[in-house]
């Protein structure tokens, strides 16, 4: 992992890379351990992974969990229940740091409004956006991007 000469970035890249690490954790352990709940979770890595390419697929458009279980033809709750087993995180969770990474790479490296980086990251209004983003990063959009064209 490269830093930038930004924290902020910094923070995030860090947080980042320590949850893509607990995520291969969590699926090492998942796959190297024999009892039955885990074995039954091991027979849905496959579903998890389709579903996790449908998120990445799809990560700017308006996506439940509903399409994304339909998507990868596994009921809702067996797509929620496994993909927490394997990821420590729901696939909201996990859809929401996608489009927050996105809307980083947007914030830092255009100049659009934040109202389109917010759309293009895939949240339907610019208060949820605003909202997730400040709960995630610990300020705003906004304060993100002026604390980089420092």
């Amino acid at each position: 992992m490269e830093l930038s000469a930004d924290p902020f970035y910094n923070r995030f890249q860090i947080k980042h890379t320590v949850l893509e690490l607990l995520i291969s954790i969590m699926q090492e352990i998942t796959l190297n351990d024999h009892t039955t709940q885990n074995t039954v979770v091991s027979a849905h890595l496959n579903d998890i992974q389709n579903a996790i390419c449908f998120i990445h697929e799809h990560l700017s458009e308006s996506i439940s969990l509903d399409d994304i279980a339909h998507a990868v033809n596994i009921s809702r709750a067996s797509l929620s229940s496994n993909f927490k087993k394997i990821n420590g995180i729901s696939p909201y969770e996990y859809l929401l740091i996608k489009r927050i990474e996105k809307s980083l790479t947007l914030l830092k490296n255009t100049d659009i409004s934040i109202l389109s980086i917010a759309q293009e990251s895939g949240f339907s209004n610019l208060s949820n956006f605003n909202r997730i983003f400040k709960k995630i990063n610990g300020m705003t959009p906004k304060d993100y991007r002026k604390s980089i064209t420092r």
